[in-house]
C-alpha cells in the first residue's frame, strides 16, 4: 500500500499541469482533404487528455500533461497556436509544424458553451513550416475536428 501512495505522490509532485486546470478528454479527428494529398488523413483519429489553464484572457494547454500551446479566450471562444515543433529524425524526412487552434469551450460540466453536447468543440490545423520529406511540401495543411468532454478540474 505504501509504495502505491508514494508513486502516486511521485506522480503528482512531477505534473506538469498546474493545479486547477480545466480537464477534457478529446478526440482529434482528420477530416481531409488535406491541401497536399486529397483524403489521405481523413478519419485518422487519436485520443488526448487537454488540460487548459486559464489566467484574465490568457489560457495555457497541455495535452497528455505536456505543455502543448498558448492562447486567449474570450467567452466560450478559446483560440490558440503551438510552437513550431521540430520533428527531426523522423522517417521519410525532417518536418516542422505548427498546430492552430479554435474551440468553443465550457469551463465546468453542462454549461452553456457546449456544442452539440461536447464541452470541447473545434477545429486544430497543422501546417508544414518545413520538410526535407520529399511527400510533404512547405505549407501544407491538414485539418483536424477535435472534440471532447469535461473531466473535472485538476487539484
Amino acid at each position: 500500500m505504501f509504495l502505491f501512495l508514494a508513486s502516486t505522490i511521485a506522480c503528482i509532485q512531477n505534473s506538469k499541469v498546474p493545479a486547477g486546470a480545466l480537464e477534457y478528454t478529446v478526440t482529434a479527428t482528420g477530416v481531409g482533404p488535406d491541401t497536399c494529398h486529397p483524403g489521405n488523413t481523413q478519419g485518422w483519429t487519436k485520443n488526448f487528455t487537454y488540460d487548459v489553464t486559464l489566467n484574465a484572457s490568457s489560457a495555457s494547454l497541455y495535452a497528455d500533461g505536456e505543455p502543448f500551446a498558448s492562447g486567449s479566450i474570450s467567452g466560450c471562444k478559446l483560440n490558440y497556436q503551438t510552437v513550431v515543433i521540430d520533428d527531426a529524425g523522423r522517417t521519410g524526412g525532417d518536418l516542422k509544424w505548427q498546430l492552430t487552434g479554435a474551440a468553443s469551450m465550457d469551463t465546468t460540466s453542462g454549461g452553456v458553451c457546449a456544442t452539440d453536447g461536447n464541452a470541447f468543440s473545434g477545429t486544430e490545423t497543422y501546417a508544414i513550416i518545413s520538410s526535407d520529406d520529399p511527400n510533404i511540401a512547405v505549407g501544407c495543411t491538414y485539418p483536424t475536428t477535435v472534440v471532447g468532454d469535461f473531466v473535472t478540474t485538476t487539484g
